[in-house]
């Protein structure tokens, strides 16, 4: 730091002579209000604390006094004194400081000195008035959908909203930090600069070492809204786990995650890593059980309501079936403990079989499993190629009596076919009178003829708004898409208002489009359609006449009734 007046240098020694010489970790944090001119820091430290702040890079024509001309930088300006405060710290401090009504909008910096250690912390002061003029055309910029104005804006007015364009954070990821911005829920220019703030510190923790990440944790605490020691002093976590903890931090995609949801909980997705990153680290069926059942049970909740581990006897051989398996994700855990828990299920019931001798009780896992998993002992074989083995059996039977699906003369359902956009408007429009109300005007489109064998359900469907066509067609025969009828699901289910809390996140959820992302991952969380064994819902393929039944009737039957 330059020195700009000599009483300040002697302030500065006297402070010092009285500082303890033993060793402390110190540490600073930086949140503004330029609403009542204040800083606020917050850290640790220990013993007789000296902070510092001062403004950086003001012009030598300021009211500050040089100490002499080599303390003036090559552009003509100096850092000038704001306030000089002392402190007596227990092992942390907040501390709330006064800026002059005059302090300039700029680069300030606060240095926390205390045991012969010293922190700082880079952050910009700016004039709110002018600030909220920008935020609102960034609003209007977002409502346009003109992303390139947006992002213009922030390039020319960094300093007047709050962004420090030299911070070396947001200088390495300024597309990635601007991109989140513009996902982001805010409405006013503070909750603005909080997602900012907020970014920010998920950009440093995303592209950092994992050995780093508490210490950028505590660098940005206040943004995020908890520091290293909910890390450090949960007793559930041992150091292996710690470590992998802050593994998986690194690897969060925290702007996907803001694109989905318009912002990020960061308090949620580290419990939810400490969960996983202690299953990753369970190395038998005891520490898994513990896991699930106790230490985080607040997380795995949803496993523990599942059908087939709530009949099984021995629900300590689900656990141990889980041992020396790989979790990348909790969709992982939650598609291993299924698996598990079926499989323990079905080998304490084999004499139920209608098969007779010779079975292996092996699982039989689809290429594309529902969530739930099912009382197939209730199931009646309905269709040929529909044994009570499929996992689709007592969807298919129970959509069948209900005449929501039908099979091939042949006595078939052809569970692998893949289904139209016709077909599928027909099998849901059974529950579209009850579920929507119909527009004024009949929709028509110009594919869809009064003679055509699905016009009477695509119409229905589509005046109620539960489908769309493109440019005046319906593309009848064309195969429908995963998100496509995860889009009808939801529109149906919030019609007859369903409300959806949460959402999955899919591995491939990048590659769902933006118009179905809410619908695919809020049926996600509500375990009406899921992905594969990978995770990946594979939004884009085309959905079958096997998982376009268990669809329909996880939203529409086991929902219902409460399953």
């Amino acid at each position: 730091m330059l020195k700009k007046i000599f009483a300040l240098m002697l302030v500065a020694m006297v402070a010092f002579s009285a500082i303890s010489t033993c060793a402390a970790d110190v540490s600073c944090s930086v949140s503004v209000d330029v609403d009542n001119a204040c800083i606020t820091l917050d850290g640790k430290a220990v013993g007789n604390t000296l902070i510092t702040l001062v403004a950086m890079d003001v012009p030598v024509d300021s009211s500050a006094i040089v100490v002499d001309e080599s303390s003036v930088s090559s552009d003509g300006t100096v850092d000038e004194l704001i306030a000089l405060k002392q402190i007596y710290s227990d092992g942390s401090y907040l501390e709330t400081i006064g800026l002059p009504e005059d302090a300039p909008a700029g680069r300030y910096t606060a240095y926390v000195t205390a045991s012969g250690e010293k922190a700082s912390y880079d952050f910009i002061y700016y004039d709110g008035q002018k600030a909220n003029e920008i935020v609102e055309l960034l609003l209007t910029a977002k409502e346009n959908g003109d992303e390139s104005e947006f992002k213009s804006l922030i390039d020319s007015n960094t300093l007047l909203v709050g962004i420090d364009a030299d911070n070396p954070v947001f200088t390495a990821n300024s597309r990635e930090i601007v991109n989140m911005l513009y996902n982001s829920d805010f409405t006013d220019r503070p909750s603005f600069v909080n997602n900012y703030n907020l970014f920010l510190g998920l950009s440093e923790i995303s592209h950092s070492d994992a050995s780093d990440i508490l210490n950028v944790i505590d660098s940005h605490k206040l943004a995020l809204g908890l520091d290293s020691s909910s890390i450090t002093d949960d007793t559930r976590l041992t150091q292996q786990i710690t470590d992998e903890l802050c593994n998986l931090l690194t690897r969060v995609n925290y702007a996907a995650l803001v694109e989905a949801d318009g912002t990020v909980d960061f308090s949620q997705i580290v419990n939810e890593n400490k969960a996983l990153a202690t299953m990753r680290c369970a190395d038998n069926w005891g520490k898994i059980k513990k896991c699930l059942t106790d230490d985080f049970d607040d997380v795995y909740s949803s496993l523990l309501t599942n059908s087939d581990y709530l009949k099984v006897k021995d629900k300590d051989e689900v656990f141990a079936k889980m041992v020396d398996k790989t979790f990348s994700t909790l969709e992982d855990v939650e598609q291993a403990f299924s698996i598990a828990a079926k499989a323990v299920y079905k080998d304490e019931n084999k004499h139920t079989s209608s098969k007779g001798g010779g079975s292996s009780g092996k699982v039989v896992t689809p290429s594309m499993p529902p969530i739930d998993t099912v009382d197939k002992a209730s199931a009646t074989i309905v269709f040929s190629d529909v044994s009570d083995e499929h996992w689709c059996c007592e969807a298919v039977a129970a959509l069948e009596a209900k005449g929501v699906v039908s099979g091939f003369p042949d006595g078939s359902f052809g569970p692998d076919l893949n289904v139209t956009r016709a077909e599928f408007a027909k099998m849901i429009v059974a529950y579209v009178t009850e579920s929507a109300n119909s527009k004024e005007e009949v929709v028509a489109f110009d594919d869809v003829n009064p003679d055509d064998w699905f016009y009477a359900s695509v119409i229905q469907a589509a005046s109620c708004g539960i489908v769309q066509g493109y440019d005046g067609v319906f593309n009848p025969h064309a195969q429908i898409k995963r998100e496509d009828a995860a889009l009808i699901i939801y529109r149906i289910l919030t019609a007859e208002g369903r409300p959806f809390f949460g959402s999955k996140y899919f591995k491939d959820r990048l590659q769902i489009t933006d118009y179905a992302k809410s619908a695919v991952e809020a049926l996600g969380n509500a375990s009406i359609i899921n992905g594969d064994d990978e995770g990946n819902v594979s939004p884009k393929n085309p959905l079958t006449r096997a998982q376009a039944a268990q669809i329909i009737y996880n939203a529409f039957e086991v929902n219902r009734e409460g399953r």
